[in-house]
């Protein structure tokens, strides 16, 4: 492939003198493409032995065709030689309380629609809850007999057991029994990280189950991957381990 790249480079240097200006223009874009093009060829060559690296690419472009039937039977070595084969980079970022966000970068034709996943971590219980003197004053304002959605969309980054156990501690106990549309141990940030709000709200629902349950050894955690696509088109991708019981169904009566 290089001695090809070579061989186009010298044919565009030749014709250079015959161009006219919106031609040279092209030509000097066709040539940036090819210059980048060769020292990636080169930088591929230099790390990697050359008897495997015709080897390597011939065994990506296989598996990228038949990716169901063929990735599972890769060792691990060789799944970690093809995703340095076909990613640019990989991101992992902190985007609410619970949520983290991983974007894979690609090379080559996909490089224009990074994929991206979301990974439920489960926080637990905190060691040290922040509270200042005006959210305490808001609880004990509001959590007797307030409406329970918009306590939490007060407090953005807090769950509603987070609120509960903060106003119990202060002497304020709920008077009225009453649902919201997420779980107790959500907060309304992790809600906001899905743009589609119906679609988010089925995620957390089962995100909900799932964490409700690492306390225990055999816990699993949790992801869902966000197509490009547009998530409307991929509800029946939602991938989840959980109980039956349902989001919101208990009573709130604290």
């Amino acid at each position: 492939m290089r001695l090809e790249i070579q061989k186009t480079l010298a044919f565009l240097h030749d014709e250079i003198l015959t161009l006219t200006i919106e031609e040279k223009a092209k030509y000097n874009k066709t040539l940036a493409g090819l210059r980048n093009r060769e020292k990636e060829l080169i930088e591929a060559q230099n790390n990697t032995p050359q008897t495997t690296l015709k080897e390597d690419f011939q065994e990506l472009a296989d598996v990228l065709a038949d990716i169901p039937g063929k990735l599972d039977g890769c060792s691990m070595e060789r799944k970690q030689k093809l995703a340095r084969l076909i990613t640019e980079s990989v991101v992992i970022e902190d985007v609410s309380v619970h949520w983290l966000r991983l974007t894979v970068f690609w090379r080559g034709p996909l490089a224009a629609r990074p994929d991206v996943c979301l990974i439920w971590c489960q926080r637990g219980r905190r060691h040290v809850e922040r509270w200042t003197a005006e959210e305490d004053e808001y609880i004990r304002a509001h959590y007797g007999v307030g409406n329970k959605w918009e306590i939490l969309n007060h407090f953005l980054e807090k769950t509603w057991n987070m609120i509960r156990e903060r106003a119990l501690f202060l002497g304020v106990r709920r008077q009225i029994s009453q649902t919201a549309p997420i779980a107790d141990n959500v907060t309304v940030s992790d809600l906001n990280v899905i743009p589609d709000r119906a679609i988010a709200l089925k995620i957390l629902e089962q995100v909900a189950q799932t964490s409700s349950k690492t306390i225990k050894r055999d816990s699993q955690s949790f992801a869902v991957w966000l197509y490009p696509a547009g998530l409307s088109k991929f509800t029946g991708a939602i991938k989840h381990r959980g109980s039956d019981n349902r989001l919101g169904n208990g009573n709130d009566n604290e």
